[in-house]
């Protein structure tokens, strides 16, 4: 059976490209017959309106138990140092960022499931 999936981002904030990237990638996993969830341990940063913040998201701030039971994607975010804790490295299967610095570290991970351009905003990539 194919693990769940848990998008995630920065442990710092969200802010409205990493929400745009986190709902949209979780809503084709789920067209796509995958069990996802989102995953945020920061807070939303001032570029979230409280419009969109009222919205019926399914968004966790809990950290899930028995975290090798998942698989992570990693939205807007590349360099490992900064993103979720609790995401496991090794069970990383996609990267989505518009950051340049860790293409080629990704790339040697995961192969083409690295998604790094420099395009104006994350969500372009989705």
């Amino acid at each position: 059976m194919e693990k769940p999936i848990i998008v995630c981002a920065g442990s710092k904030y969200v802010d409205i490209d990493v929400l745009a990237c986190a709902v949209a990638y979780k809503e084709l996993l789920e067209l796509k017959g995958k069990k996802a969830k989102i995953v945020f341990t920061g807070e939303f940063n001032k570029t979230v309106p409280t419009s969109v913040l009222a919205w019926n998201m399914d968004i966790s701030h809990d950290v899930p138990e028995n975290l090798s039971d998942y698989n992570y994607v990693v939205v807007d975010i590349s360099n490992p140092n900064y993103f979720e804790k609790f995401a496991v490295r090794e069970q990383v299967i996609e990267v989505f960022d518009h950051h340049h610095g860790f293409e080629e570290y990704w790339k040697n991970l995961i192969g083409v499931y690295a998604k790094i351009e420099p395009v104006g905003s994350c969500a372009t990539l989705i």
